[in-house]
């Protein structure tokens, strides 16, 4: 992606991305690359924006359902 320079990148709810994620958003800006997160936790780690459900609010919906 260094050499390629694309203009912006999209990275996906997968736990791999989860677990490296401060790694993602390090390497985002060091290449002054914006990206957007599929979850809400990238971006409390520094990420630049997210778009998606919120676990969160997901798991305390859930737990209501009987």
């Amino acid at each position: 992606m260094a050499r390629r320079r694309p203009g912006a990148a999209i990275v996906l709810a997968d736990p791999l991305f989860v677990r490296e994620a401060a790694n993602l958003v390090r390497l985002a800006a060091e290449h002054r690359l914006p990206v957007m997160y599929a979850l809400r936790e990238v971006v409390v780690a520094g990420g630049l924006i997210s778009y998606g459900a919120s676990f969160r609010d997901l798991f305390r919906r859930a737990a209501t359902i009987r």
